[in-house]
């Protein structure tokens, strides 16, 4: 899933729409933990692999915390709207 330190990988940017900050906890290939962040309402870049395991879990964590009862997959693609579409200016 991830790569090597050494090799190039494509930034995605992520937003997290909401009034809390998100934060969520990985282990790279070393298996060493990291914590990755999302501050409220904040637009954070990360490597493409990981920005998708954020998203998914970001959205999840919306979706409840909205509270939202179904599983909506209409309200869960709407959320990774809210969090993909981001235009980054100065990259």
């Amino acid at each position: 899933m991830t790569t090597t330190q050494g090799e190039q990988q494509p930034l995605k940017a992520l937003y997290n729409p909401d009034t809390e900050d998100f934060e969520w906890e990985y282990l790279d290939d070393a298996n060493v933990s990291h914590v990755a962040k999302i501050p409220a309402m904040t637009v954070m870049m990360y490597p493409e692999w990981l920005a998708n395991l954020l998203t998914t879990h970001l959205v999840d964590f919306i979706y409840h915390k909205r509270g939202q009862k179904e599983n909506s997959e209409l309200d869960k693609t709407n959320i990774r709207k809210e969090i993909e579409n981001v235009t980054v200016l100065n990259q």
